[in-house]
């Protein structure tokens, strides 16, 4: 084949992995309600968030783009929005029943919206850039082994919070816990923006979280 040909192909197959790439990152962005504030909020904070780091960080466009899009990996915006419309009847009965956004239980309901959807994506954002940094732009040596093996969502967000490892003792004597543990099982004291706790982990794999927890 032509060498001609053979760079044809391999730009058109470039420009549709791009293309995929493209619409998949839209997919998790795309707004499953609109007319609610819910999306906005998440992508305003996670903007103002990326940007705040990538001046912290000094990090290149590309970088920022990376981080953003991350966010999104993570918890996309049609799933944040249903779990911020849960219990919010009235919000979901508005989407498709325009009269019922006059009506007071709406309005009243939306204002709840509003403030909880932002403290809840400051709270996931933060946590989301936390992970980012540590396992992807800053690796270091007590998170990257726990990274490696551990991919549970919730769990990730708790080694990219952990503060130190401590020994033993100050783990028993901190937690009163009853866990059975090992003699080769190692500790960790974390904090998220949601609370913090002591992590065990046994060969790097954690086995059990929230040991000690307390809420912010």
């Amino acid at each position: 084949m032509p060498r001609k040909s053979e760079r044809m192909i391999t730009f058109i197959s470039a420009l549709l992995l791009w293309s995929v790439a493209a619409t998949m990152a839209s997919d998790r962005t795309t707004a499953s309600y609109p007319e609610l504030p819910v999306a906005r909020n998440y992508v305003h904070v996670a903007r103002v968030a990326t940007s705040g780091l990538g001046r912290k960080l000094k990090l290149s466009v590309k970088q920022r783009r990376a981080a953003f899009s991350y966010i999104f990996q993570r918890v996309p915006v049609a799933e944040f929005e249903e779990m911020m419309l849960t219990d919010a009847a009235e919000l979901k009965g508005g989407h498709t029943d325009a009269t019922l956004r006059k009506t007071k239980q709406y309005r009243t309901a939306l204002e709840g919206c509003d403030w909880v959807s932002q403290r809840m994506a400051l709270l996931l954002v933060s946590d989301a850039l936390q992970i980012y940094d540590r396992k992807f732009l800053r690796p270091d040596s007590l998170t990257a082994p726990l990274f490696a093996v551990n991919s549970r969502s919730e769990t990730e967000a708790k080694i990219a919070g952990i503060d130190h490892e401590v020994s033993r003792q100050e783990f028993l004597e901190s937690t009163q816990s009853i866990f059975p543990l090992q003699s080769n099982d190692k500790f960790y004291y974390y904090t998220t923006a949601f609370g913090g706790g002591y992590l065990i982990a046994r060969d790097n794999k954690v086995i059990k979280e929230d040991e000690g927890m307390f809420e912010r």
